[in-house]
């Protein structure tokens, strides 16, 4: 099974301001050099309240099925 880097915060982690939000940013690039499937749930313009409640729900699903879902990649199945 591969590895995740799960992420998810506001435009900063969304990438709002690259060029290629995909490829460029920090969460693809970390998770690149470790070889890992860059999970990047960000949104931008979303409140902290709003990031908590995806987080503890995501996590929860993980734990549940070891599975892990973002736009870019769709569903992931990890044990890490």
């Amino acid at each position: 099974m591969k590895s995740i880097l799960y992420t998810h915060g506001s435009s900063v982690e969304w990438g709002s301001e690259l060029e290629n939000k995909r490829t460029e940013r920090f969460s693809h690039i970390v998770s690149d050099h470790w070889n890992w499937v860059d999970c990047n749930n960000a949104s931008s313009g979303v409140s902290n309240d709003y990031m908590y409640r995806q987080v503890m729900r995501d996590v929860s699903h993980w734990l549940d099925t070891k599975k892990c879902w973002s736009e870019d990649t769709g569903w992931i199945e990890s044990d890490e």
